[in-house]
């Protein structure tokens, strides 16, 4: 995120934006969820091509912070969702990967996959983007 400084805006329109993006942080407990639900993904792979359960809890999880739209099947499993401000600001993109490789894993985590053969072994990274 580009750094934004008092000196370049009103006093008045920066802290009103300082006073939002303090709304707008996680909580430790919204860390807590979210690295739940990534732990229920990771115990849960599916190979490429085969991601509608993932893809299904990425949806419910989506719809609950309200977006303006969600696109679903997007190249098979993929989603897409948009919060539209409705104001002309940059836009800012997620991406992260579905899939998993058909390798077993073999750590010792209290996440380990569950399914035989298959698993978040590949170092997906998710991307953020703002242009």
């Amino acid at each position: 995120m580009a750094k934004v400084h008092s000196s370049d805006l009103g006093l008045e329109k920066f802290t009103r934006l300082a006073s939002e993006a303090e709304q707008e942080m996680l909580t430790n407990l919204d860390s807590t969820e979210l690295t739940e639900f990534r732990r229920e993904i990771h115990r849960h792979p599916e190979l490429s091509g085969e991601e509608v359960e993932t893809a299904t809890k990425i949806t419910d999880v989506l719809k609950l912070l309200s977006p303006s739209r969600i696109l679903t099947g997007l190249g098979g499993h993929d989603v897409a969702a948009v919060f539209d401000s409705g104001e002309e600001e940059p836009t800012v993109l997620f991406r992260a990967e579905l899939d998993a490789l058909p390798i077993e894993e073999r750590n010792e985590i209290a996440w380990s996959s569950q399914r035989h053969g298959k698993s978040h072994v590949c170092g997906h990274t998710a991307i953020w983007q703002r242009f």
